[in-house]
């Protein structure tokens, strides 16, 4: 979910079938571009790229049929919330294999949206969670930290992830979870200041 520039396609092995999900056209045009990125044409030429909101288009593939779902649209000023609720991960997590496993990018320079995660997968029954958290000193011209939150209802999976660097527990959530009723943007602010 978040195409960008289609790097991910370069994680992609020629057996597996990929799918991104795409909200602006406009993305999709950039990205397949050859004179501004090769990533897709490099790595995934004929990549199924759907467009349109990923929650709706999500909602119309079957339960259980992802074994990996990355959420990476979070990065920007503008956060699309309606990504990051209980019904949002509680989708995702229908639409996941029996030991799928779903990663959610969540860096961000202005939100502590590991926050709200812990908060929203706290609310789900049998979520189980684990924290990517590169927290080097020393990043060179990079100095934004990198959060990725696994989620999955696998304990065997979430335990193949735990083995990856940088992985932490989850906080304990110090917020009310996002909603499809409700959001609260200014707390994720304040404890990014923290």
């Amino acid at each position: 979910v978040g195409l960008a520039a289609g790097s991910m396609a370069c994680y992609s092995l020629p057996a597996e079938s990929w799918r991104f999900y795409e909200i602006d056209p406009v993305v999709v045009r950039i990205a397949r571009d050859p004179k501004r990125f090769t990533f897709i044409e490099r790595c995934r030429p004929h990549a199924d790229i759907v467009i349109g909101d990923a929650r709706l288009t999500l909602a119309k593939e079957p339960s259980g049929k992802f074994d990996y779902l990355v959420v990476d649209a979070f990065s920007s000023d503008s956060v699309p919330v309606h990504l990051l609720t209980v019904e949002a991960v509680s989708l995702y997590l229908d639409k996941l294999a029996p030991e799928g496993i779903l990663a959610m990018h969540l860096s961000n320079r202005h939100l502590d949206l590991v926050a709200v995660a812990a908060a929203v997968t706290r609310a789900i029954p049998d979520a189980l969670t684990a924290l990517a958290d590169d927290r080097t000193p020393d990043r060179g011209f990079d100095t934004a930290q990198s959060h990725v939150v696994f989620v999955s209802k696998s304990r065997k999976a979430l335990d193949h992830a735990a083995k990856l660097p940088f992985m932490m527990t989850m906080p304990e959530p110090s917020m009310r979870p996002w909603t499809d009723d409700y959001s609260d943007i200014l707390t994720p602010m304040w404890r990014k200041d923290k």
